[in-house]
């Protein structure tokens, strides 16, 4: 309803500035030929999309998402498994793909510039601990596998 209201207003406000429009004009090119006559300079309020742009070829597509991968942040890796924590000094991370791959022996436990990939490939490393399985609130004797995160990350400046 008070978009209608707005729009009758809208159209009011238009035709006492003698402005020439087609009935079904949308009501945002309208609001912007009014804010002209009024002498109203702003940003446009719509992203208008430019017919006579090409879409990205397949090798545009593949520059454009080797560039996001390769972005750098600043992160530390601590490995999580006690097993391993105390000897472990690098991890070993790497992805390929059909049409580009890294791979870094990283230090751990120590800020590093790492790329993106690299650091989703951490947080996607698990491992498999043995827990202990209770039940009725009773040890049974017996070991379950669980999975958990492998290494934890934080993100430095």
């Amino acid at each position: 309803m008070t978009d209608e209201i707005n729009r009758e207003e809208l159209i009011a406000e238009a035709n006492t500035f003698a402005l020439d429009f087609p009935s079904n004009v949308k009501t945002l090119k309208l609001q912007n030929m009014v804010d002209e006559a009024k002498g109203i300079v702003s940003k446009p309020t719509t992203v208008i999309v430019d017919k006579l742009k090409k879409p990205l070829t397949f090798r545009q597509k593949i520059i454009a998402k080797k560039k996001a991968a390769f972005e750098t942040r600043v992160v530390t890796i601590t490995n999580k498994d006690a097993r391993e924590a105390d000897q472990v000094t690098t991890a070993h991370l790497s992805f390929e793909n059909n049409f580009f791959g890294l791979g870094k022996n990283v230090p751990l436990d120590i800020p590093v510039q790492l790329e993106v990939s690299l650091i989703k490939i951490a947080k996607a490393a698990m491992m498999t601990l043995h827990k202990a399985e209770i039940k009725n609130g009773k040890a049974t004797g017996n070991k379950v596998p669980v999975r958990v995160a492998k290494y934890a990350i934080s993100y430095g400046e």
